[in-house]
C-alpha cells in the first residue's frame, strides 16, 4: 500500500465514512505499530521499560487466549470450507470472548498495557523480548515449580525469551522493510 492511499484511509477514518472492510485491517496494522495512532500529534513520550511491560502484559494476554484463539481459529477454517463447497457466505468469528483481544483490552482498560508504541529500536526489542518473558511466565513457571534445580531452569527459560524476543524483532523488522505498509 503507498503513502497516498494510507493517508485517503486515514482521512477516511477520521471522518468517519471508512468503508467497514477497511476497519479491522487497519487496526491489525496498528495493532503492529505499521500506521500511527493518531494522526497529525507527537507520540506519547515511552520508555523501554514502559515498552517491557506492555510486551509482558501482551505475551500474557496471548496465552491465556490461546485456547479460544486456537478453538476459534478452527472454527473459521470449518465454516471458510463450508463456504468454498457450498457457496454460502457464513461470516468468521472475530475477536472471541475469552481470546487473547479480550485480555489485551482488560489489560489496556486498566493501564496494564498502554497505547503508547516504541520509538526507538531499543523500545521495539524490550517490547518483544517482554512479550516472549510473557509468554513464557504461566507455562515456564510450571516447569520452575517442578524442577530440582530452579536456577538453571529460570535461566534456560530466560535465555530462550531473551532469543525468542530477538528473533521476533529482528523477523518484524525485515518483514516491515519489506512491504509497502510502512511507518510514515
Amino acid at each position: 500500500m503507498n503513502q497516498g492511499r494510507l493517508d485517503a484511509l486515514l482521512e477516511a477514518e477520521r471522518r468517519e465514512i471508512l468503508p467497514e472492510k477497511f476497519v479491522a485491517p487497519l487496526a491489525e496494522a496498528r495493532r503492529r505499530g505499521l500506521v500511527p495512532t493518531t494522526t497529525g500529534t507527537t507520540p506519547a513520550k515511552t520508555s523501554v521499560l514502559e515498552q517491557a511491560g506492555n510486551g509482558i502484559n501482551e505475551g500474557l494476554a496471548a496465552v491465556l487466549g490461546a485456547p479460544v484463539d486456537l478453538a476459534t481459529a478452527g472454527i473459521n477454517l470449518g465454516t471458510a470450507g463450508i463456504n468454498h463447497l457450498t457457496g454460502a457466505d457464513i461470516p468468521k468469528i472475530q475477536d472471541p470472548v475469552g481470546g487473547s483481544t479480550t485480555f489485551e483490552t482488560l489489560l489496556g482498560e486498566t493501564g496494564s498495557i498502554t497505547p503508547a508504541q516504541p520509538q526507538s529500536g531499543l523500545q521495539r526489542y524490550a517490547r518483544s523480548i517482554g512479550r516472549e518473558v510473557g509468554a513464557l511466565a504461566l507455562p515456564g513457571g510450571t516447569a520452575v515449580a517442578k524442577a530440582n534445580r530452579v536456577v538453571p531452569a529460570v535461566g534456560s527459560l530466560a535465555a530462550s525469551a531473551g532469543g525468542a524476543g530477538v528473533g521476533s524483532q529482528v523477523g518484524r523488522a525485515t518483514y516491515q522493510a519489506e512491504t509497502p505498509l510502512q511507518r510514515p
